[in-house]
């Protein structure tokens, strides 16, 4: 199993779920969706019209065409529909999808904790991650920039 099934953990889904009102989990699966409306792996939310407003923990990997840099510009490209995007990715300040997409286009949060997402066989927080994360927010009343947060765990 792949760490791209695990899965966000509540206390993070919740805290921004309050602010923009989730429609749409656009990379989602049957067992694991955070919103009524969802796409699953086969449905490609890559080529999958989004909604008015997108929750994203896209897959990590490469395997399987996967590119965080294509999921990151569909929510760059949103922001002309007047969609509001937000993914959770890996820290990637050098990455070139973050240079292209992110940097002065987007939000972005970066957590003042790592985020151990939920281990999908045993329902419990994987082990403290390797690496920190970043929450990028695209949308047409969101003001670019970068600033650490405090996600609240209650």
């Amino acid at each position: 199993m792949g760490r791209d099934n695990y899965r966000t953990p509540d206390y993070v889904f919740d805290y921004y779920n309050k602010q923009y009102h989730f429609v749409c989990d656009v990379a989602a699966s049957d067992e694991d969706h955070k919103c009524e409306y969802y796409f699953i792996k086969e449905e490609n939310g890559l080529i999958t019209p989004w909604c008015s407003s997108n929750f994203c923990n896209p897959p990590y990997s490469k395997k399987n065409g996967n590119y965080l840099g294509d999921w990151v510009y569909r929510g760059f490209e949103g922001i002309d529909l007047w969609q509001t995007s937000l993914f959770i990715l890996p820290l990637g300040f050098t990455s070139k999808w973050f240079n292209e997409f992110v940097k002065g286009k987007a939000r972005v949060e970066l957590p003042d904790e790592r985020i151990c997402f939920i281990n999908p066989e045993t329902g419990l927080p994987a082990k403290q991650p390797r690496n920190d994360n970043m929450i990028v927010i695209y949308g047409p009343r969101i003001e670019p920039g970068i600033e650490i947060i405090h996600i609240p765990k209650e």
